[in-house]
């Protein structure tokens, strides 16, 4: 089973569970990744975060619910898991644009259709390879940042503000990194981008400027090389992962950092070149 169908059972599983509980386990159970990764990927090929689909789909179901007097809109509230009638009126009135009494007494409402993931690849041949990386460290700057919020407006900020940290250090290397990370303290994702450098660089020039310093662990990854539209072209890159390169290979996605590594900074260049580093590990 390709990961594209396990994700797909896992939607249809997410979907059949709207209104109650979703067990992180069953995920696991069902794709072989955390509910996390499953999240992460979901997010970068779909282009929505699995948190607002399911949220756009309650608020769908509970629409169908009112409509059909299946309950109060106290009860349909507590439902599909708010905790008052007054926080599930105010989303369902932001998503809907009337209010659950208006759809109860037989108003339109919008609907959600429940989604499923499918190869859509343009491009033609993808240049992809297994390598490994021995463990190294990052130092950029980072903000708060889901995989689906990434914007051309969004990375050059970043970029911007990495260089005026950085123009006093000389020994940065001329690639720059981007990757996603999970912060430990919050649980927070954020978007990161930022060069490679040695310890004593580090130590010496960096650690009182208000950087962020990750360790990249040793890992084993495909890498992709990429040329043109960055957003189309990570996107496209990563369905060709996911369903046909890893697959093949016999690989599947590791949960750990996966990296942008960017040649250059002219991001808005119909040419530009980058390369996608997604770590692996050996199908069980």
């Amino acid at each position: 089973m390709t990961d594209f169908t396990s994700f797909n059972k896992a939607l249809e599983y997410i979907d059949a569970n709207l209104d109650s509980e979703i067990e992180l386990s069953e995920i696991y159970r069902i794709t072989s990744y955390s509910y996390e990764v499953f999240a992460r990927i979901f997010s970068i090929i779909s282009g929505i975060s699995l948190g607002d689909y399911i949220r756009t789909r309650k608020l769908s179901k509970a629409a169908e619910d009112l409509q059909e007097k299946r309950g109060n809109i106290a009860e349909i509230a507590l439902i599909y898991g708010y905790s008052s009638s007054t926080s599930f009126s105010y989303a369902f009135k932001k998503f809907h644009g009337k209010s659950p009494s208006d759809v109860k007494s037989g108003q339109s409402f919008r609907i959600a259709q429940p989604l499923r993931l499918s190869v859509s690849i343009r491009g033609g041949e993808f240049d992809a390879s297994i390598t490994e990386k021995e463990t190294f460290k990052l130092v950029g700057v980072s903000q708060k940042l889901s995989p689906n919020e990434m914007s051309l407006e969004v990375w050059q900020s970043l970029e911007q503000k990495l260089q005026e940290k950085l123009r006093h250090i000389k020994s940065k290397s001329i690639e720059m990194y981007g990757l996603y990370f999970v912060t430990e303290e919050n649980d927070e994702s954020q978007y990161m981008i930022g060069y490679s450098m040695s310890d004593d660089i580090i130590e010496k020039q960096v650690t009182r400027k208000g950087l962020t310093i990750i360790e990249i662990p040793s890992m084993k990854y495909a890498v992709l090389r990429l040329e043109g539209e960055v957003t189309t072209s990570i996107h496209n890159a990563w369905s060709y992962l996911i369903e046909v390169f890893l697959p093949q290979e016999g690989y599947k996605y590791a949960d750990s950092y996966d990296l942008e590594l960017y040649h250059g900074n002219d991001v808005e260049n119909s040419d530009f070149y980058m390369e996608l580093w997604v770590p692996i590990r050996k199908c069980e």
